[in-house]
């Protein structure tokens, strides 16, 4: 007796804002991230999106989008900067598709397949400019060293 296929629920995109993000942002942000992972081999078992505008007129680019995918287990980021919400999510699918794949070739060279790779594709070395995200402008006199302590430090003795 065959077994019938399994079928996989449709995926629930997780869409965060923060800022004043535009609206309808977040409605084409999912759609395009789905239609990005319906190409995906493999189950896509999360997915989150989030999109944050800065009210800081001094950056060039103050759209952030960020993704987090887990594949079959393994997670997944992918974080840009733009100018606008579309750009931003258009950017930020692309490089997840080629996380994505990267991340399918390296699995198969682990299991002993040829990695396939491309003599010309070299990622970020190809010649085109990284998006990622601008630090802020901040003037010299400004910037301080925030130190984050994560355990109490040993009393020493006099």
């Amino acid at each position: 007796m065959s077994k019938p296929p399994e079928t996989t629920p449709p995926l629930d995109v997780r869409i965060e804002t923060d800022g004043t993000v535009a609206p309808g942002a977040a409605e084409s942000a999912r759609a395009k991230v789905t239609a990005a992972l319906d190409a995906v081999r493999g189950l896509v078992l999360d997915a989150r999106v989030r999109l944050t505008r800065t009210d800081c007129q001094a950056t060039e680019r103050p759209v952030n989008a960020q993704i987090t995918v887990d594949v079959d287990g393994s997670r997944t980021r992918a974080h840009v900067s733009a100018a606008t919400e579309a750009e931003a999510v258009d950017l930020v699918c692309h490089r997840l598709t080629r996380q994505l794949e990267r991340l399918r070739r390296d699995r198969g060279a682990r299991r002993g397949m040829p990695p396939g790779r491309p003599r010309g594709d070299a990622g970020h070395h190809d010649g085109r400019p990284a998006n990622r995200p601008v630090p802020f402008p901040r003037p010299p006199h400004e910037r301080e060293i925030v130190r984050h302590k994560s355990f109490a430090l040993a009393r020493e003795t006099p």
